[in-house]
């Protein structure tokens, strides 16, 4: 039953960008100033839109891709509608915080506090490159670009805009007055009529906790068109057959290695690590695209199962003696079944060269990959960053040969882990744990195998790793969605990508996963139209030593889920008004040092938090109370200094809201932890550490009125004036 771990890429994608998306509105809604605390009747009702939607594509039939296709349009539907109501009010909430107003924050707080319009918006499809707010803009205009963070620590990150002129382009930073350094690039593959021509890069320094960024982005007029500050258009070049046997681009902490023959990936070095012999971390890794046959398919003679009209739960409780035999079972939205145990998946380059094209920038290098008429890669490296970003586009895949297909992205190295028939790999428990996972084994039980392939795949939540203890390397793959992943050789992780099959697996969909650009029509026809849908997607590919490669990944976990939030305004007034802010800030730094600490006071939050706390929840649940969840983002044992128990002070943490108590309370934060400890059966089981992860609710002042309440200590202590002391220990 691996298929569902794959099924409804598209879904999935967008899923994870809600679930995001949700956590970035409850940070900046819960925000101390009263202009925003005016807006509460009206984020009280948009969060409960968000939250339900989000909670609802959840579902087991939702978020596993195993409903049907109207099913599925259903919940797309309602999870946009959400997420454009939510965007709207970012936008707003965002533009009262920034922008003057007509009151002063010491004005006595009312429910009529006046409130600008909306003055940002957002950009949903910047997977396809489409963006209304950048494509929009002519030559001589500008728009405010803000970048938020919704870590609770600083980070730096590139920033992608969509445009569709040419033009000259120049990026001004407003915290740190000074103009930075940017790439404009040629789009080579636009997956839709609306996707942009052009993708303007540059990188966001130090944004800091909780907070933003500010840049202008400026598009020349003709008089400035021969600026010398502004990038050209890169295009890419094809790499000609006499180029030599190698091409290698590289970052300033990562090199990339692709044999001209082939057209694939050959190494991996980490230009910041010190491996074998004290030079570079280099392994030789290469990736490929192939796809398997889906079993049952017409177009291979696989003799499919008959049809099963029951009740789909009665199907799993007493399935057919067709439908349960191992020789006769197809695979479907729920099974991913080979056309053979043993099948090796064909390659969608064939015998063919892949062909290469490269683009070399100030800020990046990027190498593109054409594998067939419908399947391409860009491999991406970025200075200040040791990830290798593979951004791969699979579909439509060709069904017309009656042949279901499983289409894979697989890596393989000479990293060793594991003797023959049992390597070994870990993937992520719901983002959480990493679970040793053994070729052909588990842990508590005997297996006896009839799917060597399907049988060895597990669920992606974030990533999958490999580890060659021996040689001190760790290789990893972080994911943008859900995927099904598997080692089935030592030195190989292949990951699930994109499926489109032929037949049903009688599992209770009642109808094969085809998704198709026109989709379905309605009842009682129920006919598909248009051709397969394409997919575009992100997979990240991580080099470290063994001792520093779960801090690597589960840092790159946390930036990944929630990645800097930008947000737009083209409007004069708010133009004017940033361009004003950086003049008067030029004009106040006496030296580079303020240039650069302008943008630091713009955090919300007393104090950073270390790269293992994370910060799960900052909700406002009213004007007078926070919801906090904190959680120790490593488990035992995976980092020698970073699964330490870690203290932090809560109350300094939200001083910006003046705390005055703080609670304890059960992980849905509807029951205080002590009345549920206290209803609890004791069962006699032996003493161990809690590893649960422990909300709190932390009452506010609001206008002196807030009530003081003595609330449990979570297992810390208040141990000074002001303060309150939390310990985490690991995955708690």
């Amino acid at each position: 039953w691996a298929g569902y771990f794959t099924s409804r890429p598209t879904l999935k994608y967008f899923e994870r960008t809600a679930s995001s998306l949700l956590q970035t509105f409850k940070q900046l809604t819960a925000s101390p100033t009263k202009r925003v605390r005016a807006l509460r009747a009206e984020i009280d009702h948009v969060l409960f839109q968000l939250t339900a939607a989000v909670g609802l594509v959840n579902h087991h039939d939702a978020i596993t891709g195993t409903s049907k296709q109207h099913v599925a349009d259903d919940y797309v539907k309602i999870l946009a509608k959400a997420v454009t109501s939510a965007e709207a009010l970012i936008g707003k909430v965002y533009g009262t915080s920034l922008l003057p107003q007509d009151h002063t924050e010491s004005d006595k707080y009312t429910k009529d506090v006046p409130v600008l319009p909306t003055v940002f918006t957002m950009c949903r499809l910047y997977n396809e490159s489409v963006c209304t707010a950048t494509q929009s803009l002519q030559a001589g205009e500008t728009a405010v670009v803000a970048v938020y963070n919704p870590l609770p620590r600083a980070r730096t990150q590139q920033v992608t805009l969509p445009l569709n002129t040419h033009a000259r382009v120049s990026v001004f930073s407003v915290g740190e007055t000074a103009l930075v350094t940017s790439d404009l690039l040629a789009n080579q593959n636009q997956v839709s009529a609306e996707s942009a021509p052009y993708s303007l890069v540059f990188s966001a320094q130090n944004v800091p906790a909780l907070g933003s960024a500010v840049f202008l982005v400026r598009l020349a007029d003709k008089s400035t068109a021969s600026q010398t500050d502004a990038p050209a258009v890169l295009k890419a070049e094809k790499v000609p057959v006499e180029a030599g046997p190698h091409l290698t681009v590289s970052s300033d902490q990562v090199s990339v290695t692709f044999n001209s023959a082939t057209g694939l990936l050959e190494s991996i070095t980490r230009l910041d690590v010190t491996g074998a012999e004290g030079k570079p971390l280099t392994a030789q890794v290469s990736q490929d695209f192939a796809y398997y046959k889906s079993f049952g398919s017409p177009g291979i003679g696989n003799t499919a199962t008959l049809k099963d009209t029951r009740d789909p739960h009665l199907k799993n409780i007493q399935p057919l003696r067709d439908a349960d035999s191992v020789n006769n079972q197809p695979g479907g939205a729920y099974l991913m079944r080979s056309a053979t145990p043993e099948e090796v998946p064909t390659r969608l380059a064939a015998e063919k060269k892949v062909d290469l094209s490269v683009v070399r920038g100030r800020g990046l290098s990027e190498v593109h990959q054409q594998f067939s008429d419908y399947a391409s890669q860009v491999v991406r490296v970025r200075d200040g960053s040791p990830v290798v970003e593979l951004e791969w586009t699979v579909g439509p895949v060709p069904i017309n040969d009656g042949i279901g297909k499983e289409v894979i992205s697989k890596f393989t190295s000479n990293l060793r882990t594991g003797e023959k028939g049992r390597s070994k790999c870990f993937t992520d428990s719901n983002g959480r744990e990493f679970m040793e996972r053994v070729f052909n084994y588990r842990p508590t039980w005997d297996l006896e195998v009839y799917e060597p392939i399907a049988g060895n795949y597990y669920p992606l939540t974030a990533a999958m790793y490999i580890q060659d203890t021996t040689h001190d390397q760790q290789l990893a793959v972080l994911t943008d969605r859900s995927q099904g992943g598997a080692s089935l050789k030592s030195g190989e992780m292949e990951l699930l990508i994109h499926r489109r099959l032929v037949v049903d697996d009688n599992r209770g969909v009642e109808e094969a996963l085809n998704e198709t650009t026109g989709g379905m029509s309605h009842y009682p026809d129920w006919i598909r139209s248009g051709d397969g849908i394409t997919v575009t997607g992100k997979h990240y590919l991580l080099l470290s030593s063994v001792s520093d490669g779960l801090k690597e990944v589960r840092t790159l976990m946390d930036e990944l889920y929630l990645p800097l939030v930008p947000l737009f305004s083209a409007e004069p007034s708010t133009v004017k008004h940033f361009e004003a802010l950086a003049t008067t800030a030029a004009a106040a730094a006496g030296s580079a040092e303020n240039k650069v600490n302008q943008a630091d006071k713009t955090t919300v939050l007393g104090l950073e938090l270390p790269v293992n706390v994370h910060l799960l929840t900052l909700e406002a649940r009213s004007n007078k109370e926070l919801l906090v969840r904190l959680a120790h983002q490593f488990a035992v044992g995976e980092d020698a200094t970073l699964s330490a128990p870690v203290s932090v002070d809560l109350f300094q943490l939200l001083q910006a809201w003046e705390p005055v108590s703080a609670q304890e309370t059960t992980l849905s934060a509807n029951q205080l932890k002590s009345e549920q400890l206290a209803g609890k059966i004791q069962w006699p089981t032996e003493a161990s550490a809690s590893t649960r992860t422990t909300p709190a609710v932390a009452s506010l002042t609001a206008e002196g009125k807030a009530e003081v309440k003595k609330g449990t200590q979570l297992r810390g202590a208040a141990n000074a004036a002001g303060s309150f002391v939390v310990e985490l220990n690991p995955m708690q």
